[in-house]
């Protein structure tokens, strides 16, 4: 067996260092294994299916805590990278490469803006493997409580202490990487801050200044004066209030020979000194630690995957009420019984499809059950179309208008919602269609009522 996993992770690029491939060995490399081995995709609404456990968990909304109620999650993601100075000095640090608000944005290669909004292009490897990474990582942090991110990282490198059987040295590596500075892209609109020494893209990434407790105290009493220096502000207004954040980790570091994941709830949400580009208060954290050179272009898209199911409005909901990482692992197979296939050769990971304002977006469905009205509509497929005497005084015209009031708000909505254009066409056409006929046959009508018409 370990014959063959070596072969297929010579196959797949991954690193010649030694380290335990077997799925049994508790160092084992999550990322290979789930390419090796059988993955079960649980998708059914049968009574003890995916759904049913996940319904479950989402109906604790009313009865749970308010510190476990949905909030809307602003997602970015690192990855681990070295900066040089002048004296070709190298540091670890943290790099901002994407963002999600509702759509992804990502740093553009060699210019300091922002990509516009597209919608994250993901594959079925990728999500297998953070679906095994989410299952394979032990026991995950869910309510910790941390007020800085230094207490939160001496909590995750503990446990990797206990699941990995990290050495005092590893978890003291391991810490140093996470507590190294976050640098994230300020452009022209953001605010100054102490700009990082190098060349090339170096010039493009700042990191943000501390924030204060008295600064963070009078952004969220909403005084937008005072910190301007520091924050985009620009990015928090098209934030909710009550928007909560989700940091993604990706790194590689030298000394690791194995894997490392961890996936962390904090129980209330804190601010955390420059985690995020924009003081927004922290609730969950997932980190991926891989070895050097070891599947390294997997990591990237497997972080997309995890920032794109960060903003899923089930999946999110689901983060909330997870009691364990099996729940997490019930919600990707929700997400995957939701996604749409592209067929193979068509699109790659690296196309960006732009949201276009003319499509409607579809609305998102909870593990393929279909909504009132297609449920309504599947039950009674003829009654409401045709109409069938009564017997009642007016009663066609009474079903006639049961049968047309549901529709008649949705009308109205879709007529200034993605179809506006559409409607201005056709009021303008209609119009002038009338003009014409009175202009037409004014006069005709006139001689013909004896100027009797009624103006």
């Amino acid at each position: 067996m370990n014959r063959i996993v070596r072969k297929i992770s010579n196959t797949l690029g991954v690193t010649n260092q030694p380290r335990k491939d077997s799925f049994l060995d508790p160092r084992s490399d999550f990322l290979v294994d789930s390419l090796t081995m059988t993955q079960k995709i649980q998708i059914g609404l049968g009574e003890n299916g995916t759904v049913q456990r996940l319904c479950s968990i989402m109906e604790e909304d009313a009865v749970g805590p308010s510190e476990n109620l949905p909030h809307p999650i602003f997602c970015e993601m690192l990855k681990l990278s070295d900066i040089k100075d002048e004296n070709r000095f190298s540091a670890a640090c943290w790099r901002e490469l994407s963002r999600w608000i509702k759509y992804e944005e990502m740093v553009e290669t060699g210019s300091s803006r922002w990509s516009k909004p597209h919608i994250t292009l993901l594959t079925l490897q990728n999500l297998l493997q953070l679906k095994n990474s989410l299952r394979s990582c032990g026991e995950i942090l869910l309510d910790v409580n941390a007020d800085s991110f230094a207490v939160l990282a001496d909590k995750i490198t503990e446990s990797w202490g206990k699941s990995a059987s990290l050495s005092r040295a590893e978890i003291k590596q391991c810490k140093e990487i996470l507590m190294a500075p976050k640098y994230h892209l300020i452009g022209s609109k953001f605010g100054s801050g102490k700009e990082s020494s190098g060349s090339g893209n170096d010039s493009f990434y700042n990191l943000l200044e501390p924030l204060h407790e008295e600064s963070i105290a009078a952004i969220a009493k909403g005084d937008k004066a005072y910190g301007t220096r520091s924050v985009h502000f620009n990015l928090l207004r098209k934030l909710q209030k009550d928007t909560e954040g989700a940091c993604i980790l990706i790194g590689s570091p030298d000394f690791l020979t194995y894997p490392l994941v961890q996936f962390v709830r904090l129980k209330t949400a804190t601010v955390m000194k420059n985690l995020f580009e924009i003081p927004i208060p922290t609730r969950f954290l997932y980190i991926l630690l891989i070895p050097k050179d070891h599947m390294a272009r997997d990591s990237d898209t497997i972080g997309r995957c995890m920032g794109t199911l960060f903003v899923d409005e089930v999946f999110s909901h689901i983060c909330y009420k997870a009691k364990d990482n099996l729940h997490l692992c019930y919600g990707i197979d929700e997400f995957l019984s939701q996604s749409t296939i592209v067929p193979a050769g068509r699109l790659s990971t690296q196309n960006r499809l732009e949201p276009h304002d003319n499509l409607l977006p579809q609305k998102r469905c909870f593990g393929g059950q279909p909504t009132e009205l297609i449920r309504s509509l599947s039950q009674t497929p003829e009654t409401e179309v045709k109409l069938h005497r009564t017997g009642k005084l007016f009663g066609g015209l009474v079903e006639d208008i049961k049968t047309k009031t549901p529709w008649y708000w949705s009308d109205f909505r879709d007529a200034f919602r993605g179809r506006i254009t559409q409607t201005i066409a056709a009021a303008i056409f209609l119009f002038f269609a009338n003009v014409s006929k009175i202009i037409t046959f004014e006069g005709v009508m006139d001689h013909v009522l004896h100027k009797q018409m009624v103006n």
